[in-house]
């Protein structure tokens, strides 16, 4: 008699067995631990591992669906006295078996009520970086999703007085990896997809703004990346190759059948114009600070327009005078994107 099958039967049902009575016991004891007790130990272990402070100011809380996991409310990142991030809820799902050997690994992370406040302060620095003389690289990180629901990002370059705020965005990190033991950009793999409904600086805005976001060590694909600006359909593609000792950076942009009438009203400058207006421009740069990217800056732009009509002014004389010159600098492509392409003309 051939005993083997039956075996191998027994020794199955035997192993399922075993992992569903572990499975159990961890669910006991989150059950019946109350983690909040544990709270200073997390907010050390965030913060050691973000390099920054976190804090949670609301409860933690233990759920059991969607996922196992942990529930967080309130949270703060701030980095040397300034506010980073706050998060309002954050959803952290955690397999539970390793927990048994003292392991962790997360599952799904989701976030609500996200508010990221990045700052360039007047020396140039941003309040993400490490203080003067910090030491210390990432570990190794596996995140399998992260999804972000009412996020909200906010930029303001201080040398400048310049910046923009996003509004009604969603988004969602999979496949989130890095190998530790160097700068996080240089390695970092990912993918993403982000959609906003708004994001307006001072005399402008963006509407309908959708990109999606692909890593692989290091080297980051933004594309395709649509918006609409005055009226018109944007279309956007970059690359950043974060690999070497100085980044580099390939974009593309197209803005076709935009209104010129929105532009100059945003300007406020009390001219009448009317007409449709495209534009494009490929340009190339490489660098850790502006000034390294002005230097190194390449490439070339197009604009032109159809039945431009400008009370007062003749545009295409004033378009052929601002053409010949060449007092413009390629490194404007910043206020293109946000600011608007005529920026080119008004200049």
């Amino acid at each position: 008699m051939n005993l083997q099958p039956k075996i191998s039967r027994v020794l199955m049902l035997t192993s399922a067995g075993v992992c569903a009575a572990l499975f159990l016991i961890a669910l006991c004891i989150l059950a019946f631990v109350d983690v909040n007790n544990y709270k200073p130990q997390v907010e050390a272990l965030l913060s050691e591992r973000a390099g920054m402070s976190v804090t949670i100011e609301g409860t933690m809380t233990v759920a059991f669906t969607p996922m196992p996991g942990v529930s967080m409310a309130n949270i703060r990142v701030v980095n040397q006295g300034i506010e980073l991030a706050y998060v309002k809820k954050a959803d952290i799902a955690v397999d539970l078996l390793p927990l048994l050997w003292g392991q962790i690994r997360y599952g799904t992370i989701s976030t609500h009520g996200t508010r990221v406040a990045i700052v360039r302060d007047h020396g140039g620095h941003y309040n993400y970086q490490r203080p003067p003389g910090a030491v210390g690289v990432p570990r190794l990180l596996n995140l399998p999703k992260v999804n972000f629901t009412e996020l909200v990002v906010t930029y303001l370059d201080q040398q400048s007085d310049d910046g923009f705020e996003s509004a009604g965005c969603d988004g969602v990190l999979t496949g989130i990896h890095h190998p530790g033991g160097s700068p996080l950009l240089q390695q970092l793999s990912m993918q993403g997809k982000f959609e906003c409904t708004d994001v307006h600086g001072k005399t402008n805005a963006i509407t309908d703004l959708k990109f999606a976001v692909s890593a692989i060590d290091g080297v980051f694909d933004f594309k395709p990346v649509t918006m609409r600006v005055f009226g018109g359909k944007g279309a956007v593609t970059l690359r950043m190759d974060r690999t070497g000792e100085s980044p580099t950076y390939k974009i593309s942009v197209a803005l076709s059948k935009f209104h010129i009438d929105q532009f100059f009203n945003k300007l406020k400058s009390g001219r009448s114009v009317n007409g449709l207006m495209d534009f494009s421009t490929t340009l190339a740069m490489r660098g850790r600070t502006r000034m390294e990217m002005r230097q190194s800056v390449g490439g070339e732009m197009s604009l032109s327009g159809t039945d431009l009509t400008l009370v007062g002014m003749d545009l295409d004389s004033q378009l052929v005078k601002f053409e010949s010159s060449q007092n413009l600098s390629l490194v404007d492509v910043g206020a293109l994107l946000f600011a608007g392409p005529v920026g080119l003309v008004v200049t």
